[in-house]
């Protein structure tokens, strides 16, 4: 693929450093809130030295974890497992990698255009990427994950653009493998791409062969474990099954999702008792009307009627249909901000191949207020979330619970609902006497000390009915309860001991 440089190497890198910088200064403020949630940290399942000890593989001599879950692997948790060596774990040192990693990956795209000759189109682009609410909140609070993915996806075709040379056709195989190790869900990225290449790209045939080889070698473990379990990543929910009865609200939520709105009520409170803050952000947010949506979503639609004539249409319009149909396709999967989430950058390259389009004194309006109804719903984010902080998942008091934990070594904790174990087991940094679920049913209950949300967030409500009812049958008691509070005096966490009831 030929690549031309209509500005000098230093200002193309200049510019795209100065995208990049924009993602650390949009998604790094207040890392206190939200508190962290079970799917943003994952990749600790498999650190210090897990309950469950990870299914394991032989890379180059050595033995190493090779999956956190059955549909995701552990690219992400080797990051930390150095990080961690030096910091201790917390809100910030769990949630600077990715917002670091999301700036290496603006960093990358923005410098791949540029190398492709579109520098317009690289600044247009990169511009609506970086004032992304789904972009910038997904590589603040890394659920999913899904940053990994984009930077595996854009830097495979950083080396694509240098594909005749077989290191980088080899690079670019390897960054793809990397991709499908660190989440199965990269299948619909790699489905949406190929579909793209082979529809709007020359592709260096005599270079695939390398390129595939470079694939298995970054999906090695992936392949491995999966030869070794009959293929049990495929097995799961959203890979096992296919259906078309999803497709309406699937393209629903992903409209929301380019326009920002799909993620109020997934992070951030969105109501709560009047809150006594008031600063900039609040301020800007109420003078704004409280924006929930962006116009980014009806930019895309008009760079899909205007933006025909770019040389790179076809690609990224047959990349991001291809992608969505594979998601939309899945059953059960493929309809969260961090699944659909996966599709880009290809939203923002029609956009701003629909702007190129346009008349420049019409393009630029159109992109200014563009721009503003971005930044006006990540503003609104942060305003949602210093006002009313943490939605039940998204709870701060995760942090004070974990504290209490650590400061009792000695006590062997049950955690009674979904999504409270993965954050306190990265907060106290592996502690192995922690335990998920009802006890069975020889255990002596009365050993443990019980977390359970407060009464009117439980998700697991069965369960808590079920567990109550094995207590009272073995005649054990609640004893007293101890509750801590997130950071807005809200009673979140109860933790108890169960006593022999001696009345009976």
């Amino acid at each position: 693929m030929e690549t031309r440089a209509d500005q000098p190497v230093v200002k193309q890198r200049l510019i795209a450093l100065a995208f990049a910088a924009a993602i650390p200064l949009l998604a790094g403020w207040r890392l206190d809130q939200p508190g962290i949630q079970a799917d943003e940290v994952l990749f600790s399942s498999v650190l210090w030295e897990p309950v469950v000890p990870p299914p394991m593989v032989r890379v180059l001599g050595f033995r190493i974890p090779a999956m956190c879950f059955p549909y995701m692997g552990t690219v992400k948790s080797a990051l930390y497992a150095v990080l961690f060596r030096f910091v201790d774990p917390s809100n910030e040192s769990a949630r600077w990698p990715p917002i670091l990693l999301g700036a290496l990956t603006v960093y990358l795209f923005c410098r791949l255009l540029q190398r492709l000759g579109e520098d317009r189109l690289a600044v247009l682009a990169s511009a609506l990427l970086v004032c992304d609410a789904t972009f910038v909140f997904k590589a603040r609070c890394d659920s999913g994950p899904v940053v990994l993915q984009w930077l595996l996806c854009v830097a495979g075709f950083y080396c694509w653009v240098r594909f005749r040379s077989w290191p980088w056709a080899l690079a670019a195989g390897v960054c793809w493998g990397l991709g499908l190790w660190d989440k199965i869900t990269f299948l619909w990225v790699l489905f949406g791409i190929g579909a793209g290449a082979l529809a709007g790209l020359r592709i260096p045939w005599r270079a695939v062969p390398v390129a595939a080889f470079g694939f298995l070698l970054g999906a090695y473990p992936f392949l491995a474990h999966n030869v070794k379990t009959n293929w049990s990543s495929f097995r799961v929910e959203g890979t096992r099954e296919l259906t078309a009865s999803e497709f309406r609200p699937k393209a629903e939520a992903l409209w929301y999702t380019m326009n920002g709105r799909q993620l109020f009520g997934s992070m951030a409170m969105i109501d709560g008792p009047p809150s006594q803050v008031d600063n900039t952000v609040v301020r800007i947010g109420k003078f704004a009307g409280e924006p929930t949506s962006s116009l980014f979503a009806w930019l895309v639609a008009i760079g899909l009627v205007l933006g025909w004539r770019h040389r790179y249409y076809r690609f990224a319009v047959a990349a991001l249909l291809a992608g969505f149909a594979a998601m939309a396709l899945a059953a059960g999967g493929g309809n969260a901000p961090h699944h659909l989430g996966l599709l880009w950058p290809l939203p923002q390259l029609i956009a701003a191949m629909g702007l190129l389009a346009m008349p420049s004194l019409l393009a630029r309006g159109a992109m200014a207020v563009v721009l503003i109804s971005q930044l006006l719903v990540v503003n609104q984010h942060y305003s949602f979330l210093i006002r009313f902080g943490g939605d039940m998942a998204w709870t701060d008091a995760i942090g004070p619970l974990s504290e209490r934990i650590r400061k009792d070594p000695s006590a062997s904790y049950r955690f009674l609902d979904w999504g409270v174990y993965d954050a306190a087991y990265l907060l106290t940094r592996g502690n192995r006497a922690m335990r998920v679920g009802i006890p069975d049913d020889a255990e002596d209950w009365t050993a443990y000390v019980y977390v359970q949300r407060a009464e009117g967030s439980i998700v697991l409500s069965d369960d808590w009915k079920r567990f109550r009812e094995m207590a009272a049958a073995k005649r054990l008691l609640i004893g007293e309860k101890e509750r801590i509070a997130d950071s807005f005096g809200r009673p979140t966490f109860v933790i108890f001991r169960l006593a022999p009831n001696s009345a009976q």
